[in-house]
């Protein structure tokens, strides 16, 4: 769901960009936060939750992630987990600048930009099914390298035929690129539950903290 609800997310800010301009996707952030906020606010308040100092055992929390962490020393799961922390890397330096190569350096105007944005996110929702479907055929150290190896690739190319870019080449260089990246992330998200299925929660944590990276 969080997945999708990011591909989903850029086609409703490219409207609101188009509509209302930045002003109007400031203040629908600001509505959203608040609404958010307000829904968790309400809904933590319904639990019956005990204090802090009664249901957390700070002394289990640090044995639980010593023995995680002595596991990801492994080489079964320290090296497959570097390269995809190295896709997800690789990914937060290609798209921090992304935008502005293609102003800049392609000359685009902000309509293009919206406009490719929101194309890229609805053709990759179906082609999504399709990865999905394919990760379940390979184990996941092997969707990872695989994974690793298409970002990588796509990313050479785009710097490859940087002078000779045009609207669908770099689309389609952005849907292989995106492709990889999901087959390595999931392939990492399946070692780590599978290798540390002991210790699900801590799993889930150490997880989620690769997520932002990229």
């Amino acid at each position: 769901a969080p997945f999708y609800a990011e591909a989903l997310a850029p086609c409703i800010g490219a409207a609101f960009i188009w509509k209302f301009n930045f002003t109007g996707v400031f203040i629908f952030s600001l509505v959203l936060q608040l609404f958010t906020a307000t829904f968790c606010f309400t809904q933590l308040k319904k639990q019956k939750l005990s204090p802090l100092d009664k249901s957390f055992n700070f002394q289990r929390f640090q044995q639980n992630y010593q023995k995680v962490f002595g596991k990801i020393k492994e080489k079964t799961i320290s090296l497959p987990a570097i390269t995809s922390f190295s896709a997800l890397f690789l990914a937060g330096f290609y798209f921090a600048f992304f935008v502005l190569f293609l102003k800049d350096s392609l000359g685009w105007s902000q309509n293009l930009i919206l406009i490719f944005v929101s194309v890229l996110s609805i053709l990759f929702l179906p082609a999504s099914l399709f990865i999905i479907n394919y990760l379940g055929k390979f184990g996941s150290e092997k969707n990872i390298f695989q994974g690793g190896i298409i970002a990588g690739f796509f990313s050479i190319l785009f710097g490859a035929m940087a002078p000779v870019l045009n609207f669908f080449s770099v689309l389609l260089i952005n849907l292989g690129k995106s492709a990889g990246s999901l087959i390595c992330n999931s392939g990492r998200s399946g070692l780590l539950s599978r290798k540390l299925k002991e210790n699900p929660e801590e799993a889930g944590a150490i997880d989620t903290i690769f997520s932002p990276l990229g």
